[in-house]
């Protein structure tokens, strides 16, 4: 993981920070004293509109740009959603269209973030990709695909991308102690194998968004690397073999520029 050498302060600025309910595991208190910043948390859940959603108008669409009109913020966070993932299930998709939706599902929220790039106000939009989940095997890869997808689309288009960060979250295990840590405990209380119910879950979830506030560049009051939490290598799945989306239709719409204009998704 690389630090940012030029760190860039938003103390006193709006901070605009929307995600599920799996943000708000964040302890926004240390974020607004580490930041120094105005932070102020709106929850969305599916990235687009999907009458499937548990509340289909709190998607992450209609809630950015109205939140980002109100307040004007310096600096967005958005906390990618795993309700897509949920709903991917859900849906009883085949494998192929599963995978295609949860890219789709990372191509909807950069295409989300491009539109709000033009926003003079916003300096820079930190999308951090999903975090991890032991619900299913089915909801554990498709996360996985989908924050590669995030990663892959980014990197694709970065003309497009300059003032987004893409930020992976520090939430690895590799014991059913360390899991029982972040999740909490199977058949024990609010367990869902998703949220981070377990004793270590707020902390090591706010250590991560901090973590990834000071890889952007965002100056904190304890930014140094012994502050932060060390980083393991996340794990790089196996990449699926299901054919691509078709993002040529919306991507002439939003007019993104990939680094060769000749590069087929």
């Amino acid at each position: 993981m690389e630090f940012s050498i030029h760190q860039r302060s938003v103390n006193g600025e709006k901070v605009l920070y929307v995600g599920s309910s799996i943000s708000y595991h964040c302890d926004f208190d240390v974020l607004r004293n580490e930041t120094g910043a105005e932070v102020v948390t709106r929850k969305a859940y599916s990235t687009v509109f999907d009458q499937n959603a548990r509340f289909p108008d709190k998607n992450f669409s209609t809630v950015l740009h109205r939140e980002v009109s109100v307040h004007q913020p310096a600096l967005v966070i958005v906390q990618t959603s795993s309700v897509d993932i949920t709903l991917i299930r859900e849906k009883s998709l085949s494998w192929p269209d599963a995978v295609n939706a949860a890219k789709r599902s990372s191509f909807d929220i950069l295409c989300l973030a491009w539109s709000l790039c033009d926003n003079p106000n916003i300096q820079q939009i930190i999308l951090s990709k999903r975090t991890p989940r032991i619900d299913c095997p089915l909801r554990k890869q498709l996360t996985e695909i989908a924050n590669d997808e995030l990663t892959r689309l980014h990197s694709l288009y970065c003309q497009s991308s300059a003032k987004i960060h893409i930020g992976a979250h520090n939430l690895q295990f590799s014991s059913p102690t360390q899991a029982a840590a972040l999740f909490g405990a199977r058949g024990n209380g609010r367990y869902d194998g998703w949220h981070l119910y377990g004793n270590q879950g707020v902390r090591r979830y706010t250590d991560s968004v901090l973590n990834i506030l000071c890889e952007a560049g965002v100056a904190l009051k304890s930014s140094t690397k012994a502050s932060l939490p060390a980083v393991t290598p996340a794990f790089n799945p196996v990449k699926s073999s299901a054919p691509e989306p078709d993002y040529s239709i919306a991507l002439q719409c939003r007019g993104a520029k990939g680094e060769d204009s000749g590069t087929n998704l």
